[in-house]
This record gives structure tokens, sequence and C-alpha cells, in this order.
């Protein structure tokens, strides 16, 4: 995958992160809830899908970036010139 891609897909996902984001404060707004989840079991959900999202992300990104920089690196050891489909 080119490298080019990547930065498109983690512009997508900062947004789905914002969105994520901004359902958790919706919930806290609602249930007004400063601290923790207060027993909410909405604001529960809510808070541990934007957790997990936080926490999973960067290395979703990270692997799919990983075929261009093991591309990279390889034309870079061989010393043979790398070509724009294989390095992106």
């Amino acid at each position: 995958m080119p490298l080019v891609i990547v930065p498109i897909y983690a512009a997508l996902l900062a947004l789905l992160f914002v969105m994520l984001s901004l359902a958790v404060v919706r919930q806290r707004r609602s249930g007004r809830v400063a601290i923790g989840t207060a027993g909410d079991r909405e604001l529960e959900r809510r808070v541990r899908v934007h957790g997990n999202f936080a926490e999973y992300t960067p290395l979703a990104l990270l692997l799919l970036a990983w075929p261009s920089f093991v591309a990279r690196l390889s034309c870079c050891c061989t010393g043979s010139a790398c070509s724009s489909s294989s390095a992106g």
C-alpha cells in the first residue's frame, strides 16, 4: 500500500475519533456526570468504545504503513533503485 494512502486513513480515523469524543461528551452532559461514569451503562459503553479506538487505531495505522517502510528499507539496504510501485 503506498504511503500516500495512510495519511488519508489517518485523517478519516481522526474524524471518527472526534465523533466518538463528542458522543462521550453528549452522554456526560445528559447524565450530568463530570468524572467517571456514575453507573450510567450507556456512558460506560461510550467511554469504552472511545478508549478502545484510541488504543488500537495507532497500531492499525502502523500496520498499514509497515509494507511501505519495509519496501523502502529493502531498497536502501540492497542499493537497488526503488520503483514507485513497490516503495509507495
